[in-house]
């Protein structure tokens, strides 16, 4: 009893098994592969007192560029993280908030800043819901002005980051007109990687190319840029690229593919499934009816030829020459069957060639041919007289 429950038990696990991987679904992606992409601005390049453009999304209205004077500029600053430039607060209307806009939207952003009082950066997102915000202490120098040391010699890092599920669209810098200045301003995305999907429930025959398509596939956040797939499970993801392709296997068998895909911002990821592949039996041609002959004349059957999809396949022939007698098994070389024969019996006779591959698939093709008696011999005796001389 404890054998048949094992044995069971067994089954079912192999049945399990094969229904997963047939269709079983592309896997949650964790948090874990995601990846972060950051982009810095330093405000080099930027003439002194002029305003601070767009770069790379990020607008920061009414900043100005501010060179260091041992750069040729009008600022009194030291240690600045950049080579030599950063923006600072210019307002005419004694405003205590200038903001940063984010344009896409940025996962975290960070930046040094110099300021002659406390200063805080509030994270917002497109609807005006405050997302997260950090605040420094004041930093201003109140030593002698100009280089080595500088009225702002000293730069401190603040960060704002949103939660999981949002993005930053503005950041607002809380500080003291003409007297807050930043540098390296750095923001990130988070890519979410693309979810692969190399499709599910292929089915074939051997040697006839099936249809795959990896249009599944999704990126949440980009694009996906590349479809490479890996068809012959060696690892290697060079067999053929696009949406969808094509694939054949040479003889029948369950087959591992794999499709990998790659979004804009450079992630990848791998989805495989399976494809069941079923024997495609011989297609035979036994060639025309053969002429007629006479009981005891030998056949030369030589015109059959056979075909089959499955390329590794192995064949056996079998003759049925229709008149009685048992089947005849004959070789078969490079998609031929040849054989003679001897009727014994006159006759119209059906002939029945048969080819069975290694997997046990089996194709035949009939002919007739008219076997006739032998014509009966008839002697003519003509007397002959003798006379004398």
């Amino acid at each position: 009893m404890k054998k048949i429950l094992f044995l069971t038990l067994c089954i079912f696990a192999i049945i399990l098994l094969r229904w997963q991987q047939t269709n079983a679904k592309p896997l949650h992606i964790p948090d874990s592969v995601k990846t972060e992409a950051c982009q810095l601005i330093t405000f080099e390049g930027i003439a002194n007192n002029a305003p601070i453009p767009p770069i790379d999304g990020v607008t920061t209205p009414q900043w100005l560029a501010l060179i260091d004077s041992d750069a040729g500029g009008t600022g009194q600053f030291a240690n600045e993280p950049s080579a030599s430039t950063v923006a600072y607060w210019f307002d005419d209307e004694n405003s205590t908030e200038r903001e940063i806009l984010l344009e896409p939207p940025v996962n975290r952003l960070s930046l040094y800043y110099a300021s002659f009082s406390a200063i805080t950066l509030t994270a917002f997102d497109s609807s005006g819901n405050m997302l997260d915000d950090d605040s420094g202490l004041p930093n201003f120098n109140a030593g002698p002005g100009g280089d080595p040391t500088g009225d702002f010699d000293k730069f401190d890092k603040l960060n704002v980051q949103a939660s999981q599920d949002n993005v930053i669209s503005k950041v607002v810098v809380t500080g003291t007109i003409n007297q807050t200045s930043i540098d390296d301003l750095e923001f990130c995305t988070v890519n979410e990687p693309p979810t692969a999907d190399a499709g599910r429930g292929y089915n074939g025959v051997e040697g006839v190319s099936i249809n795959l398509n990896g249009g599944g596939s999704s990126d949440p956040d980009g694009e996906i840029v590349s479809y490479e797939w890996d068809l012959d499970d060696d690892g290697q993801f060079n067999d053929s690229n696009g949406i969808t392709t094509t694939v054949s296997f040479p003889d029948e068998g369950t087959y591992t593919i794999t499709l990998q895909i790659s979004d804009s911002d450079g992630a990848m990821m791998t989805d495989s499934t399976v494809v069941n592949v079923a024997n495609a039996p011989p297609d035979v041609d036994a060639g025309g009816n053969l002429p007629s002959i006479f009981v005891g004349d030998s056949v030369n059957f030589n015109q059959t030829t056979f075909t089959d999809f499955g390329s590794l396949d192995t064949h056996t022939a079998t003759i049925d020459w229709g008149d009685g007698t048992e089947l005849e098994t004959v070789p078969t070389q490079n998609g031929q069957v040849k054989a003679t024969y001897q009727y014994g019996k006159s006759g119209n006779f059906m002939i029945t060639v048969c080819v069975t591959d290694n997997d046990g698939g089996k194709g035949c093709d009939s002919i007739f041919i008219e076997v006739k008696d032998i014509p009966a011999m008839f002697v003519i005796y003509f007397p002959i007289i003798l006379t004398s001389p």
